[in-house]
């Protein structure tokens, strides 16, 4: 992932994605919506906002070679509207509309992130996602460490269809860090 982002620095950003990136016939949607933010972040400049939304519409095939197109579609003080897409050799693959913007305080909490239940074991204690589900992965999912913490049908069928998976990029840091790339866009490429 880091090298596609390093390949795509100026203007109409311009990558090659791998076949290590796959998912069937496409690329991993994770990634193409990273790369969109990727392309986002670049054109608002050094000053970029934190993304506060993001909008992703997959809309057909990507793979091999792409361009990323992005525009600033409204910028204010504390606000930018970006709409960034993502085409391959049959058009536009995945479409964004980003919102970028400042902090502001308020009395509402929104701190939406909720705690592991008690009594989750720890990554190291948990085992390999496909290898505990019992099927052979697509091609995209080498990117990514997967374990099963709890949980363990992912086809719906029980009574409680919950499951806890602990997910970072292969190589990242013990904050789940990727070297090179911008936290925001790394943690929407393990989204989708």
């Amino acid at each position: 992932y880091t090298a596609l982002v390093d390949a795509a620095t100026t203007g109409k950003l311009t990558a090659h994605i791998g076949e290590e990136w796959l998912q069937g016939q496409t690329t991993y949607g994770g990634l193409t919506a990273a790369l969109c933010l990727h392309g986002g972040r670049n054109v608002l400049g050094d000053d970029a906002l934190p993304v506060r939304s993001a909008h992703v519409t997959f809309m057909g095939p990507a793979g091999a070679n792409i361009t990323i197109d992005s525009t600033i579609m409204k910028r204010g003080k504390s606000m930018a509207f970006v709409q960034s897409e993502l085409i391959g050799a049959k058009g536009v693959a995945t479409s964004t509309c980003l919102v970028f913007g400042k902090a502001r305080g308020s009395s509402i909490d929104r701190s939406f992130a909720a705690p592991p239940p008690a009594g989750l074991p720890p990554p190291a204690a948990s085992p390999l996602l496909f290898e505990a589900l019992g099927f052979n992965p697509p091609i995209f999912t080498h990117n990514f460490e997967a374990r099963l913490a709890k949980g363990g049908s992912m086809d719906g069928i029980g009574t409680d269809a919950s499951n806890w998976l602990w997910v970072r990029h292969v190589g990242a840091d013990d904050e789940g860090g990727v070297d090179g790339v911008a936290p925001d866009v790394a943690l929407l490429a393990l989204a989708d």
